[in-house]
């Protein structure tokens, strides 16, 4: 069984939300507060998390979920208002993020006990929570689980701030980070990306005037990943109406897929987000050129 320590700081909004998270092990969070620990199903995805002393910050794009499980049988009282089951060993909060959202944050505040003897839905927000059908039962076995460990401390006093005066933290916590980054499989580049933002460093991008040079020769679409997203990103940011986010992970996210949808219907194309045969042709054409999106 792995175990991954992490110090989580209060607020800090980590930069995945290119990186969509698949958990394909059982992973258990735990709650300083409290001391208890949380469950995490292999069905979970999402695109980060912070865990902080007393709730759980869960950031989602359309389709993508979890489900959080408490063997202390916890109020998994939402702020999105879903239900949870309560049954006789454990409480379970299941969420999918809708369609209709480009991304949501969900935050579960865990607190007392619930009470039920059957799996009752028990609102989790209050009187106007629509019920999810959330499913009850344990986990089968098999497969290995993940304990992640999670001490969050005060709000540091930072020694030094990066040039956008954001502070910087300390190296035990940016190695933490790219561990934990290590562990579900994320790209080097993404790493690297994330290295550097979390050091107050500037990331691989591009300016407005800056020539970029390349060429794409497959189809893209969202969740592809490596160099050719990385050209296309730098491609689409050179104008920001087309790429205002300007992000540049080489991994195609939502962001990115928008920004292609933009990009196709700026030059006549299908706007369906997805680079195929067509816009990969145009946008040849122009990184042959140099001309800006």
């Amino acid at each position: 069984m792995r175990k991954l320590f992490i110090t989580t700081l209060l607020s800090l909004f980590l930069p995945f939300s290119a990186l969509a998270i698949n958990v394909t092990d059982t992973i258990t969070l735990q709650l300083s507060s409290t001391g208890d620990n949380y469950t995490l199903d292999p069905v979970t995805k999402f695109d980060s998390l912070v865990v902080n002393s007393d709730d759980f910050r869960f950031t989602l794009s359309p389709g993508q979920g979890f489900k959080l499980r408490s063997s202390d049988k916890r109020k998994l009282t939402n702020d999105a208002n879903v239900d949870y089951t309560c049954g006789t060993t454990e409480s379970v909060l299941s969420y999918e993020a809708p369609s209709t959202v480009s991304s949501i944050t969900v935050i579960v505040t865990p607190s007392g006990t619930c009470s039920g003897a059957s799996g009752g839905s028990i609102s989790g927000g209050g009187s106007s929570g629509s019920s999810s059908g959330g499913s009850s039962g344990g986990g089968g076995g098999g497969g290995g689980s993940t304990t992640v460990a999670v001490t969050p401390t005060p709000t540091p006093t930072p020694t030094s701030t990066s040039a956008s005066g954001r502070p910087l933290l300390a190296e035990s916590q940016i190695q933490a980070i790219l561990s934990l980054l290590q562990s579900f499989g994320a790209e080097q580049s993404v790493i690297d990306n994330v290295n550097a933002s979390l050091r107050g460093q500037a990331t691989r991008g591009v300016s407005g005037t800056a020539s970029v040079r390349g060429i794409i020769t497959r189809s893209l679409a969202r969740g592809s990943s490596g160099e050719e997203v990385r050209l296309l990103q730098e491609f689409l940011a050179k104008n920001s109406e087309i790429y205002p986010e300007a992000q540049i992970t080489g991994y195609f996210g939502p962001l990115t897929r928008a920004a292609v949808k933009r990009f196709q219907t700026k030059h006549g194309i299908e706007s369906l987000g997805l680079v195929g045969p067509k816009t990969r042709a145009k946008i040849n054409e122009m990184l042959g050129n140099s001309t800006n999106p």
